[in-house]
């Protein structure tokens, strides 16, 4: 059996009564590309932000890296190995790309800058232009630039193709196939979007709305 970059057991969070997670089960393969979908409330953001120490649980075990997500010390370095790409696209708006680009480039040790090249190109992003003015396509896939050149071991997207028209929406499912051919990382892309067949990933857990 692959080695897990991911493990969850009987996961449950609650908010004031309410259940957001109700006992979720979820293991993520090493090296895979997976999909985590369900309709919107059914728990799935705050599942991913519970992995990344941004929530603490109200039961269970969560893991990522073989490390334990509600120990501060532990979620650290979780965030130091992961990157994450939240529905909210925060950006530096004042930058151009070209700018957070290198920006980012200094913030982690194994940046790839062949693959912010790669991708700069061929998401036509243009480099002198102020993330103020980018359309909200060219902000997801700035994101994405950012995220997939960090040289993290875990990809975290979280809902990457909301809010885009269908064309953008196709172009996003489209880069995921791609980066299955070349990627090193693990990858896993929450969505709203029941179809799995077109998104192409490998279903690891359909959530219900709690």
């Amino acid at each position: 059996m692959a080695d897990a970059i991911v493990e969850i057991a009987d996961l449950r969070k609650t908010y004031g009564g309410v259940e957001a997670l109700a006992g979720l089960n979820l293991r993520v393969p090493r090296g895979a590309i997976c999909g985590l979908l369900g309709r919107n409330g059914a728990g799935k953001t705050t599942a991913l932000k519970t992995l990344l120490g941004m929530v603490r649980p109200t039961s269970g075990t969560i893991k990522a890296h073989g490390l334990a997500a509600d120990v501060p010390e532990q979620s650290l370095e979780i965030r130091r190995r992961t990157s994450f790409v939240s529905e909210d696209r925060d950006l530096y708006s004042s930058m151009s790309v070209a700018g957070i680009v290198g920006f980012a480039s200094g913030l982690y040790p194994r940046w790839r800058a062949d693959l912010a090249a790669e991708y700069l190109r061929k998401l036509e992003l243009p480099a002198d232009r102020s993330v103020k003015h980018l359309s909200r396509g060219m902000r997801t896939k700035l994101a994405w630039l950012l995220a997939l050149s960090a040289g993290a071991e875990l990809v975290i997207l979280d809902e990457p193709t909301a809010g885009l028209d269908p064309v953008n929406a196709r172009g996003v499912r489209e880069l995921i196939r791609d980066i299955k051919t070349k990627a090193t990382a693990t990858l896993v892309v929450s969505s709203h979007d029941l179809d799995q067949r077109a998104w192409s990933v490998h279903l690891v857990h359909r959530a219900s709305p709690a």
